[in-house]
């Protein structure tokens, strides 16, 4: 009951406070520009890190409420669509993670794209998940859930792309 409460509450807020469409912030990488809109938002932290992976060139984020996905919202078919209208085409995708490929200018070359959901929230809770405590997490302190767009660094060619 709560937690259907703070999250009402959250939705209510974060819906007053919509700013009109010259202030909605965007995605800013020149390969993504995507707006984000309320409820959704752009977090100080993806909850992972990537500093470590050589082959990520970069990787934003954007969060939204868990319980927007229990509300019917599809966060991650509107998502999959505005990057499709950006030339991004879908190729594939396991678990939490879509695998998306942008054609470049070489006809035999591809730009690659993880899209990885992943959970925001107490991290004592987060470590939680996919162990054999997950029966135990108190959902209520993960509020939201992310999508990490993560571009690669190195251009996929010839037989190595997924989309041919």
């Amino acid at each position: 009951m709560r937690r259907a409460l703070l999250n009402s509450l959250l939705l209510c807020v974060a819906m007053a406070s919509a700013a009109s469409a010259q202030d909605i912030p965007r995605l800013q990488l020149d390969v993504l520009n995507i707006a984000v809109e309320a409820p959704a938002f752009i977090p100080e932290s993806c909850g992972l890190d990537f500093s470590s992976q050589p082959s990520i060139d970069t990787a934003v984020c954007v969060a939204f409420p868990i319980q927007s996905d229990a509300n019917g919202v599809s966060w991650d078919s509107h998502f999959v669509r505005l990057l499709a209208e950006r030339g991004w085409e879908f190729v594939g995708g396991a678990a939490n993670v879509y695998y998306l490929e942008r054609p470049m200018d070489d006809d035999d070359c591809s730009q690659r794209m993880n899209m990885i959901g992943w959970l925001l929230g107490d991290e004592e809770e987060i470590a939680k998940y996919g162990t054999m405590e997950e029966d135990s997490i108190d959902w209520s302190k993960i509020p939201f859930r992310t999508f990490i767009f993560a571009i690669e660094r190195a251009p996929v060619c010839g037989s190595s792309r997924y989309a041919q």
